[in-house]
């Protein structure tokens, strides 16, 4: 070992004795973890010994030095601490929007399906009269006129099949769907054109 190693390693342990304590608590205090304080003051040292910096512990300016570059240090894991909540934040926001979106379509398609399936279901049921003016009405959108001429039917039977189709209709998806208030939906109770 060369004369300025061994000068080194005494001043350089002169630094650590005369300042890692009151550095660790400084750090403490900006961090609130003291076991990453600890982990900064040795990188804080360690960057000191493998640059080989000469400071006179004798003045101030040393032990200003070190508690700027220790507060620097804290500071920037903080940033990094920051940027990385932030980034946990989006991926799990992103997640939760994603699954949220994700089942709430699930649950629309399965209650379009039960819909659709116990729409089929009642059309089905319905006498063949009645399917046909259901069907007119309200899958080729035609008017309650032209449904009265196709069909020879009068006004009030068109009326009164559209009525009873649709509670029947009511009636089934409230059992099958359950506490699902279909009456107060909008899809499924639509306006007749007149």
């Amino acid at each position: 070992m060369e004369y300025q190693d061994i000068e080194f390693d005494r001043i350089f342990t002169g630094y650590y004795e005369t300042y890692a304590a009151r550095l660790l608590r400084y750090v403490s205090r900006i961090i609130g973890d003291e076991d990453t304080a600890q982990e900064l003051v040795h990188d804080l040292f360690l960057k000191i010994f493998e640059r080989r910096i000469v400071f006179d512990i004798s003045m101030d300016e040393t032990g200003f030095f070190l508690f700027k570059m220790a507060r620097n240090m804290a500071y920037d894991l903080l940033r990094k601490k920051l940027r990385q909540n932030a980034r946990f934040d989006d991926i799990v926001f992103q997640d939760v929007c994603l699954n949220e979106r994700f089942y709430r379509d699930v649950e629309s398609v399965y209650i379009e399906g039960e819909v659709i399936s116990t729409l089929r279901d009642t059309l089905n049921e319905l006498p063949e009269r009645s399917r046909e003016v259901i069907v007119k009405r309200g899958m080729e959108d035609m008017n309650l006129v032209d449904v009265v001429r196709e069909t020879s039917l009068s006004k009030y039977h068109v009326s009164r099949i559209e009525r009873e189709a649709m509670g029947i209709l009511r009636a089934k998806l409230e059992r099958r769907i359950g506490d699902w208030r279909v009456a107060a939906r909008s899809p499924l109770t639509r306006e007749w054109k007149t």
